[in-house]
């Protein structure tokens, strides 16, 4: 994904947790919303340290 979208390693990943929080903050509203049970839905509001395992290629 860094090659093709063109960036360093480090915008990769401020534009991968972007995405992660955006996607969070939707399933979380949507919860809310449809009134989810959080046994069925967790809270996905958790950071977990990813590895710097990307490929150089």
């Amino acid at each position: 994904m860094v090659g093709l979208l063109n960036c360093g390693r480090d915008k990769y990943y401020s534009l991968d947790d972007d995405a992660c929080w955006e996607f969070t903050d939707t399933v979380e509203t949507g919860c809310e919303i449809y009134h989810v049970n959080s046994a069925i839905i967790p809270d996905f509001h958790v950071r977990i340290e990813k590895s710097d395992d990307l490929p150089t290629k």
